[in-house]
């Protein structure tokens, strides 16, 4: 197969639509965390400088099946909710336009043939025979697109067997068939050294996370970024700047005592990242602060709150992201 040229022409791909539900093994409709989840452990699987591929031409196919297929499917699935409703305003009109047509499907796969003739509860068929492909999607480079192409057959006879039209705010995905895609080991990888680690961290797959992660620092969001840091260690759980942000959003939570073990685990993983220091220097200076008010107690009239020397309220996370302002 020419690396250049990565077809599927079977399910959703013959009807000119790319399935990107297949492309990162999900059932239609999965949930947004549940399509970022998988994203980000099929990258370590493909990403340059991570991935455990030594074979020169199965490098390249997975290059090529990261640029072409699974970015694509991230960001019409995860980054914004108008193309995610596109993509399932078009998988309705396909369902409709079918089920208008009427005939039978030609499909070329045992499992979609099965999933066909399926009795009792169409979801249970459908998740039970996709969750052996998804587990192992991404293990041989050159096997993926057939794969790719029996879970969009899969999807196609769901959609057209499903009574109702697909929701995607209201679509479940079973326990069990997000966590495991074909990853034989790699969630398990040891440890990288610290100069591998500083050489690989710029083109990290949980790069987009971080950056979205400190965006939402920068606007007080704690929520949403202890949410995308959660999520991008449970990938890799020593990720040092993810700890380290998580650690600076507990602060800004005020729940020091979960700050403090994010920020241990982010020294401890790499001393030397410049966004761990940081975390470990606000969290020093919080300690000296707390010292100082037991040692000179403050007058009624004052408050804990720094000041500059205009008299305005000053942000503790000012000096990470800015004046605070």
């Amino acid at each position: 197969m020419p690396i250049t040229a990565i077809r599927v022409e079977r399910g959703l791909f013959k009807y000119d639509i790319i399935d990107y539900h297949a492309i990162l093994g999900l059932p239609i409709g999965a949930k947004v965390d549940v399509a970022r989840k998988q994203f980000l452990r099929i990258t370590r699987i493909l990403y340059p400088d991570i991935r455990k591929i030594a074979d020169p031409e199965e490098q390249r196919l997975a290059d090529a099946l990261l640029s072409k297929l699974v970015n694509p499917a991230y960001e019409n699935l995860c980054k914004g909710k108008e193309r995610r409703q596109e993509h399932i305003l078009i998988l309705n009109q396909m369902r409709a336009r079918l089920a208008a047509e009427g005939g039978s499907l030609a499909v070329e796969s045992d499992a979609a043939k099965e999933l066909m003739v399926a009795r009792g509860p169409l979801e249970q068929a459908y998740f039970k025979l996709m969750r052996p492909i998804t587990a192992e999607l991404y293990e041989r480079m050159h096997q993926v697109p057939d794969r790719i192409a029996t879970i969009s057959e899969l999807n196609l006879v769901y959609m057209t067997r499903k009574p109702a039209h697909l929701n995607a705010a209201s679509s479940r995905t079973p326990q069990n068939l997000d966590s495991g895609i074909g990853i034989n080991g790699n969630k398990q990888a040891a440890v990288a050294t610290e100069s591998q680690a500083n050489k690989r961290r710029a083109s990290s797959p949980m790069e987009p996370c971080r950056r979205r992660a400190q965006g939402y620092l920068e606007t007080k969001n704690y929520v949403l970024a202890i949410r995308e840091l959660r999520e991008a260690l449970e990938v890799d759980k020593h990720d040092s700047s993810c700890h380290a942000l998580l650690g600076i959003a507990y602060l800004g939570q005020k729940s020091f005592g979960m700050a403090r073990v994010h920020i241990r685990k982010a020294i401890a993983s790499d001393p030397n990242n410049p966004q761990a220091k940081v975390a470990q220097q606000m969290i020093d200076q919080l300690v000296d602060r707390q010292k100082q008010t037991i040692q000179q107690p403050l007058p009624p009239s004052s408050t804990n709150v720094d000041t500059d020397s205009k008299g305005s309220k000053r942000s503790f996370l000012g000096g990470l992201f800015g004046n605070g302002k």
